[in-house]
Order: C-alpha cells, then structure tokens, then sequence
C-alpha cells in the first residue's frame, strides 16, 4: 500500500516481486481533484467504486460516474482497477484495506526524530520500536482475555447485529442461500468459508451472511474468523524483542571508513515541519498555549468581499473607485455625517415607540403590551450614558427628572397607570 509517489511503483517491482500492490484511494482522490473533479458527487461516486466488492457492483458504479461525467470516467482508463477497488483485490492476502494510515500514523510518530542528523535518528526509531513492540507484547499477555483481538471482536459483533436483516435458506450441511431485505441474494459455503458478496473473502472475517448462516448451525462465528486476527498469532508476531545497545564509547573499534556526511547545504527559511495539508483537510490546532489538547479544525472557505461605501463586491473601502482622489478631511466628513445619520434615524425610532405607547395608554388600549420596550430602550439609554461617562473618565450624574431628582425607573410604575407624558420625558432626557 503506498500514495503512488514516482518510484515506488519500480520499487516494489524490484524489491517485492510478485507481491501485490495497492494505491491509497484518498490520495487517488486528491489527483482526481486535482484533475478538475471536484465536488461531492465525484467523491461519492470514486468511493462506491472502491468500496465494491464484486466485479458486477464494480461495474455498476462505475455507469453511475459516467452518468456524472464520461470525462471522469475515462479518467480511471490508464489506473487498473485490481490498484485500487476491493473487487479487483486477492482474496489471499485476507486484507480490504484502502487507505495506507499504518504507514501515515508511523510517520508522525516520528516526527521530532526525522530532523535529527541520520545516526541519532535510526537510534531514536530504534528504542521506539523497542518500547513499542513490549508495549504490546505486555497488553497481549495481561489485558486480552478473548480468543480474538479487540478490534476484530468488535467488527464481527457489528457484522452480527445485522443477521436480523438476512433469511437463510438450507441447501444442505454446507450450503445456504441467503436473502436480504434490501432485495438482494447471496450464496454461502460454509466449507469453503465463502460469501458471494466476497466480504469474507476480502478481510477473513466472516460477513453478516456468513454469521447468518452459521447462527442457524448453532454455532459461534468467532471459530470462523482467519487465524491471523486471534490473539495467539498477535503474541506470535511480537514475540522476538529488538536487543539492547550499549554507548558507542563501548563499542570495540572498526576499520571500516565512516561515511561521510551528504553535501547539499539548508535552504533560506525557517524549515517545514507539518505535512502539507489539502484545502478541504481539517487541521489539528491547540485550543490555547497553556492546553497541549488538539481538536480539528475546518479551513475558513473564502468569502466574497463586499465594500462598506458603494456595497460592490470584490473590493473593501479602502480601494473603492468612489473614493479615489479624497483627501483625509474629505474621508472624515463622510464618516462623521454617516455617524450623525445613524444618531438621528435611532432618536426617531425612539420617538415613535414613545408616541405609539402614548396613543395607546390615552385611548385605553391593551395596557402593559408595549410597557416592555419602553422599559427595555430606558434601561439601553441608560447603559449607553454610563458607558460613555466611563470612557471619557468622568463620574456621570444619573439621569434625573424635574426639580425632584426622581429616578428614571420610577417612572415605569407611572407609566401603568397612564401616565405616558412622564414617560416621554424621562426617555428623551435620556
């Protein structure tokens, strides 16, 4: 499995003949994007197209992109479909993978130590792998009681919880059809530890028909699953260690020429260290400095910029043609009469909720109905006043009324009782 970077493919050719050899579907993905293929239909239609076990499935997708794009279509001529579609896959290897994580989740992890010089680095991958390999080995021995790894388990009880949809049909000790309630048919065999629909096949774990089948033998599923994913081949398979090194200063000496160091010199530039992520590929940021915890984050998609003084798009106030060729005292002016403006439209919008509420207290309308907003625009003034007096730095008296010094709040008792002539002065001395 690798991302199709030049020269892997003769590579592998040399290194591991005869192998099989797959490309990662997301990195497939991304050059079919950046072939002009964008969008979420294509990338529906490329994933069902991997993801299809059978030839005949296969085919059908693959109608579907054409339907979409005949360009799109012809693009996937030249890339054979056994490289990337699990229904091209060998059933021998027992493995349905489509992404190449394993090799992505190693390289993170050796992240700090690939910018060390070549020696400290081998050593710094070699403890890793060190402690890695015990690490496993002592989770192996002392936490996994089952007969299958935890991570197999849980895959074959998702396939398990699915047998209430499936219908088998005894053909006879080996053999069963079964029928799905999605309308479709597949044929098993049991001796053979087959499905029609390749699944079990693909990954040797057996598929929601196969556990179908093998419930109604009265049988337990977990004895069918392929030998590689028990727990006794994983403790296999770590079983030898990687031994312990002393210093170099205790190594016994060598005659052997020391390599020499490469001769290329560092470019201008602090050098990267992320990997470089695509546009619609979320990011692992830190919440904050003092917090080391990621969280994935979205790019901001680019929006269209609209200017604040003629209202265009694709430019701000700054270059607006409009304003070509004003002065600063010019740029002032507009900006004081937008701000006079906007204080005269809010005063009138004041005036008349006060004149509405008026009317409606003198002709005995719905009383208490408006009494909100009067003492809501009250409390606003009010908050906007102190405000201001705090900003310049100066103790503001409160808002009094008439030679009693009475407080604006008062007033909304008055105000139930039809006095709406206080209210309006109290609001517009505010």
């Amino acid at each position: 499995m690798s991302d199709k970077q030049k020269g892997l493919i003769q590579a592998f050719e040399e290194v591991f003949p005869g192998c099989d050899h797959r490309f990662c579907v997301r990195h497939l993905h991304n050059n079919f994007k950046n072939a002009g293929y964008r969008g979420l239909a294509f990338k529906t239609a490329l994933w069902n197209a991997a993801r299809a076990c059978t030839v005949g499935e296969w085919k059908m997708r693959m109608q579907e992109m054409k339907k979409i794009s005949e360009s799109a279509h012809d693009w996937f001529n030249d890339k054979p479909a056994v490289q990337w579609s699990r229904s091209h896959f060998s059933e021998t290897s027992q493995c349905d993978m489509l992404l190449n994580n394993v090799c992505e989740t190693f390289n993170y992890c050796i992240i700090d130590a690939r910018e060390k010089p070549i020696l400290t680095m081998l050593e710094w991958i070699r403890e890793y792998i060190m402690r890695r390999m015990q690490e496993n080995r002592d989770r192996s021995n002392t936490k996994w009681k089952e007969k299958l790894c935890p991570k197999i388990q849980q895959i074959l009880q998702k396939h398990a919880s699915k047998v209430a949809d499936c219908m088998p049909i005894k053909a006879d000790d080996l053999h069963y059809q079964v029928s799905c309630f999605d309308g479709s048919q597949h044929c098993f065999d049991l001796g053979a530890k087959s499905c029609s629909c390749r699944k079990w096949q693909l990954s040797g774990i057996p598929c929601k028909h196969a556990c179908c089948a093998i419930y109604h033998q009265k049988q337990d599923p977990i004895d069918y699953v392929a030998d590689c994913y028990s727990v006794d081949t994983y403790r296999k398979v770590y079983e030898p260690a990687i031994q312990p090194m002393s210093h170099e200063g205790l190594w016994s000496e060598s005659l052997i020429i020391p390599p020499l160091p490469p001769n290329f010199g560092r470019g201008p530039g602090r050098p990267a260290k992320a990997r470089r992520r695509e546009a619609d590929e979320p990011t692992m940021k830190n919440k904050k400095k003092s917090n080391k915890k990621q969280v994935l984050k979205l790019r901001r998609h680019q929006t269209t910029v609209h200017c604040r003084t003629c209202g265009e798009p694709g430019h701000n106030t700054a270059k607006c043609p409009e304003r070509e060729g004003e002065t600063r005292s010019t740029l002032d002016q507009r900006a004081s009469k937008k701000a006079v403006e906007s204080k005269v439209g809010k005063r009138k919008a004041v005036d008349n909720i006060i004149e509405d509420n008026s009317n409606e207290i003198e002709h005995g309308g719905s009383s208490g109905t408006q009494y909100p907003n009067i003492l809501h625009l009250c409390t606003l003034k009010l908050s906007q006043h102190l405000k201001h007096a705090s900003h310049n730095k100066k103790r503001a008296p409160p808002p009094m009324i008439g030679p009693q010094r009475i407080p604006v709040f008062s007033s909304v008792s008055r105000a139930q009782s039809g006095t709406s002539t206080i209210i309006q002065k109290e609001a517009r001395n505010i």
